[in-house]
Parts: C-alpha cells; structure tokens; sequence
C-alpha cells in the first residue's frame, strides 16, 4: 500500500489522529504509539510525517483537545496518582509540622474514600415563603 493511500485511511481514522494528538501534547509515550502502530515502517511514519493533511487534521485535534480540556485533564489524571506518596511522605515524616501531618491525613482520607460527604445531599432544599391571598369567600395561595 502506497504512503497516499495509507494517509487517507489513517486521515479518516479518528482513533489514530487522536493518538497522534495526544502523542503531540505529551500524554502517549512514543513507545505506546510505536506498539499500538507496529505496522508502520520507520519509512511509513518519515512519509507520513510529510503529509500536510494529516499532519494538519492532527493539529486541529490537538487544538480541539486543548480548547475543550481533554487534553488538561489528561495530563492531570497522568500527576495526581502521585499525590496519595507524597502526601504518605508528609503524613509519616515526623519532622514535619503537625498540622502539616494532620492534613495530610485527612487528604488521603477523602482520596481513600469520598464517601457520603463529597455526594450532594438529596434532601436539603430552600423551601421558599408562600403568600396567601384572601379574597371573600376563597383563597389563593
């Protein structure tokens, strides 16, 4: 299959001009991409790395992703799993500040379980003042 052929087909494949944008921001490992792509030649990538209408639908994505937040979030979720060690190491370093140790507690505590305090309370409402209006012989109210 010709490098023409193989960029319109890869051009129409959503899921590899996402990859490629996620690649571009720094949320795949080239790695990742190189196994989940191993069809494709050293040669076949440089080729395609050549084609301006693939390379640009990758650019829009990646603008896409960044103007919607995908790609923020991503990089974020990719961080936050460090932060339950980090916090371990400040919770468990005795040289450090109590309060320091303290929140450091509670914070892997609501990491650990969210529970019932992070759920919206289904019961809680503003009940809002009624006017009567007396008229005679009825009401409205």
């Amino acid at each position: 299959m010709d490098s023409p052929d193989l960029a319109a087909q890869l051009l129409a494949d959503t899921q590899f001009v996402e990859d490629m944008a996620r690649y571009a921001e720094g949320n795949l490992s080239e790695k990742f991409v190189r196994r989940k792509y191993a069809s494709l030649t050293d040669d076949v990538w440089e080729r395609l790395g050549n084609d301006n209408s693939l390379v640009s639908a990758i650019e829009f994505e990646r603008e896409r992703r960044v103007r919607n937040g995908s790609a923020k979030r991503e990089r974020a979720q990719k961080h936050i799993v460090k932060g339950p060690d980090v916090l371990e190491k400040i919770m468990s370093d005795e040289s450090q500040n109590s309060r320091h140790r303290v929140d450091a507690v509670k914070a892997l505590d609501a990491i650990a379980d969210p529970g019932p305090q992070a759920a919206p309370a289904a019961d809680k409402y503003i009940r809002e003042p009624r006017t009567i209006l007396a008229f005679g012989d009825f009401c409205l109210g």
